[in-house]
């Protein structure tokens, strides 16, 4: 049952229909039931409810699966559509500070998830295509004259670092579990 999904008793979350929302300004979609599968939805506009709700789901053991904000139904795209737009959304978690520090903490654990998710779906080629895509996007950087610095999409070069890196790490993994 969806209700028994909600980590605390915030009178923030709602249960509507099969979707646990989070009331930040607006309704945000955190959690939802689908096809008898748990769907993490991947929205950053308010990450602490997106980390409280990770964090309850690994604590309790359910198994989940990622999902991006922008499916709402299956009509709308094609299955490889819908998996690579999950792929890119879950890779774009990296570029919130927030959602890394809890990654680097290990309460989340990306590369499990991810890997999983592949797995499932069989849809590595779909990740292999999202990273190079995200990447670019992601470890992009411009000399800024003025201050006399070359300038990063991503300032922090840890992250940097596991973005250049995380293709042969799932790689490595992906064979090994």
């Amino acid at each position: 049952m969806i209700s028994d999904m909600i980590p605390d008793n915030d009178s923030n979350w709602i249960v509507k229909g099969n979707t646990i929302y989070y009331n930040y300004l607006v309704k945000i979609p955190i959690l939802s039931y689908q096809d008898d599968k748990y769907w993490v939805i991947l929205d950053r506009r308010y990450t602490k409810a997106f980390i409280k709700m990770m964090g309850f789901l690994l604590n309790k053991g359910v198994e989940f699966y990622f999902k991006s904000r922008f499916i709402n139904t299956k009509e709308l795209f094609d299955v490889d559509k819908i998996h690579n737009l999950n792929i890119r959304a879950y890779l774009l978690l990296l570029e919130d500070s927030n959602i890394y520090k809890t990654i680097k903490s290990n309460k989340f654990p990306f590369n499990i998830i991810l890997i999983k998710y592949l797995k499932k779906f069989n849809c590595m080629n779909a990740f292999i295509e999202e990273l190079q895509d995200v990447k670019k996007e992601l470890l992009g950087s411009y000399f800024d004259y003025y201050s006399n610095k070359k300038i990063y999409t991503i300032p922090d070069e840890e992250t940097r670092n596991i973005i250049q890196s995380l293709d042969r790490i799932i790689k490595i993994e992906y064979v090994i579990d």
